[in-house]
């Protein structure tokens, strides 16, 4: 896992791959301007145990439960236990239950480091050894982002990982990591987080989309005590007050970033202050 080590001096953004599926070199994709390695990406991939998409495009029989995260689910994060799951024993794990059969239980699950009942993520954990925790199909997928484990130690992970291991722990089970698979764009095959750390004098970076790629979604997300804020091309497209929050998420629009068009990036934090700030932006697209 890339790692950005937060400090008083300029920090120059990376590209990560979040949780280590399947990382790739872009090539002569997106670009950004830096000095160290070239970006990183991971694949999308469908959970196998719903049911999945041929190369044409056609969607195979889906099961029961398939169809139901077909129209709640956006992005999520799924492993297959190393045997068999006692219900019994993860179901303290949800503060609340939504669905709950013989074989699995969905519901809601708090995320490590997140009090509030806006963070917590669905979890679905089926006794056969098969857990997905995913966000709801309206949430920006820059939501699953961990900007608290950023905060502290400037390694980037996400939340639905977090829990998946949560989940392993308690089951177990061994783990070591997730693959990913957004369930509103089943045609996307990768995402790309770019993310950044600044205070009061204002980090950026340059980033160029190619045209002959398609993009489903692009979003942000910040976190900070002070005053941060996001901002695209020198406009503000989100911000937590002066108060400051522990994470506030949004979309970008198509117009927002065009293609073949260099793009600048950059954190704020209010205007002389030393506090940080810290900032993603992801991306959500297919690869031709």
């Amino acid at each position: 896992m890339n790692a950005i080590k937060p400090s008083r001096t300029r920090v120059k953004p990376i590209l990560l791959a979040i949780g280590i599926v399947m990382a790739l070199m872009f090539g002569g994709g997106i670009t950004q301007e830096r000095q160290d390695n070239s970006p990183n990406t991971i694949s999308l991939q469908r959970p196998p145990f719903i049911g999945v998409t041929n190369a044409a495009g056609e969607q195979a029989p889906t099961s029961t439960i398939g169809t139901f995260l077909d129209s709640e689910a956006g992005i999520s994060a799924y492993f297959q236990a190393d045997g068999l799951i006692n219900l019994n024993n993860i179901r303290s794990l949800y503060q609340t239950i939504e669905v709950e059969t013989a074989d699995y239980i969905i519901g809601s699950i708090s995320v490590p480091n997140y009090s509030t009942e806006s963070e917590q993520a669905h979890v679905y954990i089926n006794k056969n050894g098969w857990v997905l925790a995913y966000y709801s199909k309206g949430d920006p997928t820059s939501k699953i982002i961990d900007l608290s484990v950023f905060q502290n130690n400037g390694t980037i992970t996400t939340k639905l990982r977090n829990v998946a291991a949560t989940v392993a722990q308690a089951s177990g089970s061994s783990f070591s990591d997730v693959a990913y698979y957004h369930f509103q764009y089943p045609n996307a095959t990768k995402i790309l987080v770019v993310a950044e750390v600044n205070d009061s004098d204002g980090n950026n970076f340059s980033i160029t989309l190619p045209s002959s790629y398609g993009y489903y979604e692009r979003s942000w997300a910040i976190r900070g005590s002070t005053g941060p804020e996001f901002r695209l091309d020198g406009t503000t497209i989100g911000s937590c007050g002066y108060g400051g929050c522990l994470g506030n998420y949004g979309g970008i629009t198509a117009d927002q970033l065009l293609p073949d068009v260099p793009h600048i990036v950059s954190i704020h934090a209010a205007s002389g202050t030393t506090y940080r700030s810290y900032g993603t932006m992801v991306l959500i697209y297919r690869v031709p």
